[in-house]
């Protein structure tokens, strides 16, 4: 960039690297880059690493890094929520109540989870839980009758089905599969990441229903496509 092209680096491409690294699992070549940085590190910097570790599991390097960014931002409530997860599925379960105990005494609040979707030039939201919108009964319905085809093929959700059949991305993308032409694609954006079990969710009915979703959160966009998503599973 420099020596060819006379562009200075700057944050957002010091980030870009981290994750380029992070993606290929190269976590600690990508610590020594942050700690060698010709600037002090940001929490946009970090936070890529971060989302690193979550995909591959490295719970020791998280705490860390976890340490580094609330130093920079302390209201982050992405990263206590990440790390009560991370500890939760490592099986200490002490640890991760304890993050919601933290999150609690500090009063910090996860941002709630809303998605939207345009249909006939007019966007509806959606947050998890929501009745509000008078077609939600049939949206609900589609739902229920996707998640008994999915469990059919073997697929179960990680959480309870009553938590996450209704998150906020499902909801709007019932919400198209009922209010779209069969041959329209599905748009839905989303303010949160994405979860697990609703990555899943999206994979298996690009495939059951043979029609393409794309859903961008606050990470990237994700592709679904007969059964597959454009992130590669990790995001």
């Amino acid at each position: 960039m420099v020596k060819e092209y006379g562009i200075l680096p700057e944050e957002a491409h010091y980030s870009c690297m981290v994750d380029l690294l992070g993606r290929a699992g190269k976590l600690e070549i990508a610590l020594i880059f942050i700690s060698n940085l010709p600037i002090k590190p940001t929490a946009p910097i970090w936070r890529p690493l971060f989302a690193a570790c979550r995909c591959h599991s490295d719970l020791k390097m998280a705490e860390f890094i976890s340490k580094q960014i609330l130093e920079l931002d302390p209201d982050d409530a992405t990263v206590y929520v990440t790390l009560s997860n991370m500890y939760a599925e490592a099986g200490l379960q002490a640890d991760a109540e304890e993050q919601r105990k933290l999150m609690k005494m500090k009063e910090i609040s996860k941002e709630p989870g809303c998605s939207w979707i345009e249909v006939y030039n007019k966007i509806y939201r959606f947050f998890s839980q929501n009745k509000s919108h008078s077609e939600m009964p049939k949206v609900y319905e589609k739902l229920k009758q996707l998640m008994q085809q999915i469990e059919d093929i073997g697929h179960t959700d990680n959480e309870k089905e009553d938590r996450v059949l209704y998150h906020s991305e499902r909801l709007a993308v019932g919400f198209g599969l009922i209010s779209l032409p069969a041959k329209k694609q599905i748009r839905v954006f989303k303010n949160l990441r994405v979860c697990i079990d609703c990555h899943s969710f999206m994979k298996h009915i690009s495939k059951i229903i043979d029609k393409d979703i794309v859903l961008r959160d606050n990470y990237r966009f994700h592709h679904f496509h007969h059964g597959s998503c454009s992130c590669g599973d990790y995001w």
